[in-house]
């Protein structure tokens, strides 16, 4: 990903709570990570999130927030390759 700094909370957001809500609030959207513990749920998804989406995750009793940089990587970055250049190999 190549952009300038102010576009970076544009990019995506975290929303988290219950493992319905979440999924609710995900649905049709570009989730680029996720992560569950029981019955809690939180997930980045790409984008930008809007006042009604907002409302609804309010209402959904789910809380948004900016990605941060790791979970933006990792999103972001899930499906590159690994480089293989100057991989080496492990050796027992």
């Amino acid at each position: 990903m190549n952009c300038a700094s102010e576009e970076v909370p544009g990019l995506a957001f975290t929303v988290s709570g219950s493992a319905e809500a979440v999924e609710r609030l995900a649905e049709g959207r570009t989730v680029l990570l996720s992560h569950a513990v029981g019955t809690l749920k939180s997930a980045t998804i790409s984008g930008a999130a809007d006042d009604g989406f907002r409302a609804q995750a309010q209402a959904l009793g789910a809380s948004v927030s900016p990605a941060t940089l790791p979970d933006l990587v990792a999103g972001f970055g899930a499906d590159a390759p690994e480089p293989v250049h100057g991989r080496k190999e492990a050796h027992a």
